[in-house]
């Protein structure tokens, strides 16, 4: 196995806290990134379909 694909097993307390909190940053920013894609496709409908009538 290479250098980055060993688990981090013998990690001090703060480095797993700080790896926690990152990971958590990513899930939320990569979360808000899809919903903001979801609510612009879906005013996209809205929008089409309006304006067809």
């Amino acid at each position: 196995m290479k250098g980055n694909e060993y688990p981090n097993l013998y990690a001090g307390f703060f480095d797993k806290i700080r790896k926690l909190f990152t990971g958590f940053g990513g899930m939320i920013e990569i979360s808000k990134i899809q919903w903001k894609r979801l609510e612009d496709g879906l005013l996209e409908i809205i929008k089409a379909s309006y304006f067809r009538l």
